[in-house]
């Protein structure tokens, strides 16, 4: 087993025991990637951490706060991660939707009872609670119906939602699209 240490003179450590090939980030920034079954070790200050895992690509969202008295330990396995030590925050209030229109045309986007029009290339930055939201997609007329479903939206993260003529909306991040449900 290979083992990855990153490391100063700081509080305490992030250890990660992945089994499977995993990518971390710590506040959103790229630490270590690993392919074969290894081990990572990162010291942080005490405080609140935002761990991301990445693994089979899929980003997996943690927030822990990381004290002097033991380590936080990951487990990534081909089942899942483990938090085997250290303290889990719960994430709090609402959470920062983007939506991004990535297709040639424009889309009507329907999001609880707020129509949002949006035309190629745009960006639009939303403050939502943590929830389920009803989600419709149609072209720019709303003439033709591309997507129907619940947007669900996990608490104090960020969450992409890419929104393309003809296509389901892609979510990225601490949130899911769930086609077809009332």
């Amino acid at each position: 087993m290979w083992s990855i240490l990153f490391g100063s003179a700081l509080a305490a450590e992030i250890i990660v025991d992945a089994q499977v090939p995993t990518e971390l980030a710590i506040h959103g920034l790229p630490v270590a990637q690993v392919y074969i079954p290894s081990r990572i070790s990162v010291e942080q200050p005490e405080g609140v951490v935002g761990v991301t895992l990445f693994v089979d690509g899929e980003p997996q969202f943690f927030r822990v706060e990381i004290k002097n008295d033991k380590p936080t330990w990951f487990v990534v396995g081909r089942n899942g991660v483990s938090v085997t030590q250290g303290h889990l925050v719960a994430p709090e209030g609402p959470s920062t939707a983007e939506l991004r229109v990535t297709g040639k045309g424009g889309v009507r986007f329907t999001l609880g009872k707020e129509l949002y029009q949006l035309g190629p290339g745009e960006h639009r930055s939303l403050s939502l609670e943590p929830g389920e939201y009803p989600v419709d997609l149609r072209d720019a007329k709303g003439t033709a119906i591309w997507a129907r479903g619940t947007l669900k939206v996990e608490p104090g993260a960020t969450l992409v939602v890419q929104l393309a003529d003809g296509r389901l909306p892609e979510i990225t991040g601490a949130g899911a699209f769930i086609a077809n449900t009332p």
